[in-house]
């Protein structure tokens, strides 16, 4: 279950633990707009029978009209564990994903307006299942959401691959805004891959040189049993990468 639907009590055990073991929480992951955006049409990779369509659709619309609900739900567990900062993504993609961004850039703001009465900040996480996926269509919404409140979540390996198949660095950190980001997304695939390999090494000159103040996180992303271990091997690599740096 995600930290933001935990009961307060489960909360507070784990601000707790993490307390105890010298842990802190810079970034709240939440799984907040990963749905359909009422009235379009997300790009299917396969066949959808009509019962699941139906279904999926009524769930989702369930989950967009308790989105502001959600958000406070979320926010009230990120101060719990400290954070000020949460993530949000832009619905299931769509086959021409610039005919909604507007609309999406709406019920962002919507959320954001939300959020600053709270002291939190949005980031909006790139992710190729949804609607903003590359650098560019990320530096886009961003120009469209509040300066004061709103950032972005990069994570470059969410473009690595097909369709987008975009260039992390230089191509696709050139566009981003870079006052405006604020966490950066490692994958271990994309540490520990050849097939995956991004140029953390540039990244993190650049990011350097641009004056970046926020953290860099870990999504490990390994799915076969070795995720401990691959956590391991990710952070012995990201700390060789910044020490060579």
């Amino acid at each position: 279950m995600h930290y933001c639907r935990l009961p307060e009590p489960d909360l507070k055990a784990a601000a707790k633990e993490f307390q105890d073991n010298g842990l802190k929480v810079s970034f709240f992951n939440t799984p907040y707009l990963k749905i359909t955006l009422p009235g379009t049409e997300p790009i299917r990779r396969r066949p959808e029978a009509p019962e699941a369509r139906e279904k999926r659709i009524a769930k989702d619309q369930v989950e967009f009209d308790r989105r502001i609900e959600d958000l406070k739900q979320g926010i009230r567990a990120a101060h719990i564990l400290g954070a000020t900062q949460m993530r949000l993504f832009t619905f299931s993609r769509v086959q021409e994903p610039e005919k909604v961004e507007q609309r999406i850039a709406e019920i962002l703001g919507e959320m954001a307006h939300v959020a600053a009465k709270e002291d939190m900040k949005i980031l909006v996480e790139n992710e190729g299942s949804c609607n903003v996926a590359t650098s560019p269509e990320l530096a886009s919404m961003i120009k469209l959401l509040p300066d004061k409140n709103v950032g972005l979540n990069w994570d470059p390996h969410n473009a690595f691959g097909a369709p987008f198949k975009e260039v992390a660095y230089p191509d696709g950190y050139q566009v981003l805004p870079k006052k405006r980001i604020g966490n950066l997304q490692t994958k271990g695939k994309s540490l520990l891959e050849t097939t995956d390999k991004i140029d953390w090494t540039s990244i993190f000159h650049a990011l350097e040189r641009d004056g970046y103040q926020g953290q860099v996180g870990l999504e490990t992303h390994y799915f076969d049993g070795t995720k401990i271990e691959k956590s391991h091997l990710s952070m012995q690599e990201m700390l060789r990468i910044s020490e060579t740096s």
